[in-house]
């Protein structure tokens, strides 16, 4: 995979699939859930630290440079987005 940043602050990314990670300050410390009963964590109002990101609205923008015709008719020239939490 291939990263630049680009002179605007956007970033150009080349690679035939990349998956980015964002945690909260605190990182992802699977040590630190006690419990992954869904009511435990709502009264606690966090899954793993006070601090946990609550109610987040996540924007991305995307320029796709080029896809072939082949990358298109095979479902390869897609973006997925995956959010997880434990609230509803």
């Amino acid at each position: 995979m291939f990263v630049q940043q680009n002179d605007d602050g956007s970033w150009k990314v080349q690679g035939t699939e990349v998956c980015y990670g964002v945690l909260t300050s605190p990182g992802y410390h699977p040590d630190l859930i006690n419990s992954l009963d869904q009511q435990a964590m709502a009264s606690k109002g966090y899954i793993q630290s006070p601090n946990n990101w609550k109610n987040v609205e996540i924007t991305g923008y995307f320029k796709v440079a080029s896809v072939t015709p082949d990358q298109i008719d095979s479902m390869h020239a897609c973006m997925i987005w995956r959010v997880r939490s434990c609230f509803e």
